[in-house]
C-alpha cells in the first residue's frame, strides 16, 4: 500500500487539489514534516533505518529511529536526501518521494518551512542545547569514575575532550542547517526571516 501511494504522489501533480486531498487522507503531513526536520537539523546521514508505519484505517505516520550518527559534521546531508528529482534512485534505501512531492505544493512548502523554524527555536538555539548538554554531563559525571574502571582505554581528559566537541557541533550545526536549507531551498533573504528570523536573531547570527 505504502508503494502504491508513493507512486501515485511521484505521477500526479500535487497542486491538483484533488490528489493533493487524497494524498493528505492517506499520510500524516505533520509527522512526515517533524521527522524531515528533525532528520535535517540533526545531520543522520543513515536514512535506511527510517521507520513508519499505518494503523488499520489510519495514515501513515513517520517516526524517528536509529540516530547514531546524528549530530556528526556540519555537512549538509540529509537535507538533500530529502529533495531529490521525483523518481530518481533512492539514496541509502530511502524513499524521499512523498517529500518531494509535497515541496511541490507551495502551502506545503510553506507549511514544512514555518514547522522547522519552530522546531530551531524551540530545540536548537545554542543557549537551550548547551543548557541541556551541561544537565547531561552533572547527571553523567558522578559515575564516570566506575565507566573509567570498566573502561580503562578512556581516561577523564578524554571523556572531556569529547564533551567539548559534542558542544561545538551543538554551536555550529544548526546554523549551518539554516543556510543550506536556504540554498537547497532557494529561499530568498526575506524569506528567510520569515521561516527562521526568530531563529537567526536567538543565535545573533
Amino acid at each position: 500500500d505504502y508503494r502504491v501511494l508513493s507512486h501515485y504522489m511521484a505521477t500526479h501533480d500535487l497542486n491538483d487539489p484533488e490528489a493533493l486531498a487524497y494524498v493528505l487522507t492517506q499520510l500524516d503531513v505533520d509527522s512526515l514534516f517533524d521527522y524531515a526536520a528533525y532528520e535535517m537539523i540533526c545531520g543522520n546521514k543513515d536514512l535506511s533505518n527510517t521507520r513508519f508505519y499505518r494503523i488499520p484505517g489510519g495514515k501513515w505516520t513517520w517516526t524517528l529511529y536509529d540516530l547514531d550518527t546524528a549530530m556528526a559534521g556540519t555537512g549538509s546531508a540529509p537535507i538533500g536526501y530529502f529533495m531529490q528529482p521525483l523518481n530518481s534512485a533512492p539514496v541509502v534505501d530511502f524513499d524521499p518521494t512523498p517529500f518531494t512531492a509535497l515541496m511541490k505544493v507551495p502551502e506545503m512548502k510553506e507549511k514544512f518551512l514555518l514547522r522547522m523554524g519552530e522546531i530551531m527555536v524551540d530545540y536548537f538555539t545554542y543557549d537551550y542545547l548547551s543548557k541541556e548538554l551541561d544537565n547531561m554531563y552533572a547527571q553523567m559525571a558522578p559515575i564516570m569514575e566506575y565507566h573509567l574502571i570498566r573502561w580503562p582505554a578512556l581516561t577523564m581528559e578524554d571523556w572531556s575532550r569529547n564533551v567539548e566537541a559534542a558542544r561545538k557541533l551543538l554551536r555550529d550545526r544548526p546554523p549551518q542547517v539554516v543556510k543550506e536549507v536556504q540554498r537547497i531551498f532557494n529561499l530568498t533573504n526575506e524569506e528567510m526571516q520569515i521561516y527562521f528570523g526568530e531563529f537567526l536573531e536567538k543565535n545573533s547570527l
